[in-house]
This record gives C-alpha cells, structure tokens and sequence, in this order.
C-alpha cells in the first residue's frame, strides 16, 4: 500500500515498528520521539526545563543542528541532573548524571535493574580499581552505565549511535565552517 500513496500512514508505521523495539524511558524512544512530543511528555509528567542551548563544539562555536535539555523533575533514584539532546529534532541521546558513593552502590543498583531488564550487557567492567562500565545494545540504542573509579557521579546514557554519528559529522562540518570564516577576519 506504500507503493499506492498512503506514504504518511506507511511512515508511521514504520515509526511505530521501530519504537516498539527500543528502550523508551519515560515513553521517550531515543532515534525516534521528536522536540515537540518530548516538550509535551515533559509538560504533561509535570517536569521542568531548566535550561537549552545548541551543543558547544569548541571555544564558543555551536551546532544549531543540535539541541540540548537540562530537566528537573524525572522520578529517579539518585538523579542529579538529565540532558535530552535533539540532532535536527529527533532524540539523539538521554543522559543521566546519578549521585555515586564510594562502594559504587548507584553503578550496580542500576546494573541490576538494566540486567533485569535488557539481560546481559554486551560487555562490562567492574568498578574495582578501574572504570566501571555496562554496554546494552538494544534495538539500535546503546544503553551505556559508566562510572569514574574517582568521582562522586554515575552517568547513565540512551544513545542512537546513527543521529549520534550524524551530529559529530554536522559538528565538523559546523566547526570548519566557524574556524574558516573566523580566519577570514583575522588577515
């Protein structure tokens, strides 16, 4: 039917395919939930943007292409703070920053739940005398548990590594285009 000009219903179809096999903390699908819905999920959970901006490249050259969120408000154990960030509107990454002990008790209570969830990581190092780290790859997301052996914090991150691949390409091609036109000022 896609073939006879239903191409806006096959689209959503094909959005919904999708989502339903990635991870959507929140009812937020990383790869696939647009600015606009994550505005709307943000309003109607009753949580709050604290501040946005365009990711800094270097120095004080930005990429309007991408977008962050800092949000206050999200019902996690330990959270310190959460970044949303958009490539060219659609979620590109969830980023958890988790308040950390000195025994690493947020890294393996959150081990245990993504385990009990998503099964084995694909990899995994202990945060003895090391790193700690947890790979998931789950529907096209990389669900990634890191935490510093010296620091104070866990990092949680939901990443589509094929927006994140095309937001480092757009950060080049951004930061080319800066340096280039800030070289032209300087001579």
């Amino acid at each position: 039917s896609c073939n006879l000009g239903y191409q806006p219903a096959c689209d959503e179809l094909k959005k919904i395919s999708l989502a339903k096999d990635r991870p959507s903390p929140f009812g937020l699908t990383v790869g696939i939930t647009s600015e606009d819905e994550f505005k709307e999920i943000v309003k109607a959970k009753g949580w709050r943007i604290e501040g946005s901006g365009y990711r800094i490249i270097k120095n004080d050259i930005v990429n309007p292409d991408v977008t962050g969120y800092k949000v206050t408000g999200l019902p996690l154990e330990k959270l310190n703070s959460a970044y949303f960030w958009f490539f060219k509107g659609t979620l590109m990454e969830i980023e958890y920053r988790l308040h950390e002990s000195m025994d690493k008790s947020t890294f393996y209570m959150y081990y245990d739940l993504l385990k009990n969830k998503y099964g084995n990581p694909s990899s995994y190092t202990k945060p003895e005398l090391a790193n700690g780290r947890a790979l998931w790859k789950v529907g096209g997301v990389e669900i990634e548990l890191y935490c510093p052996w010296v620091g104070g914090t866990t990092y949680l991150f939901y990443t589509d590594q094929d927006l994140y691949s095309k937001a480092a390409e757009s950060d080049k091609a951004v930061y080319e285009e800066q340096t280039k036109e800030k070289a032209k000022s300087l001579f």
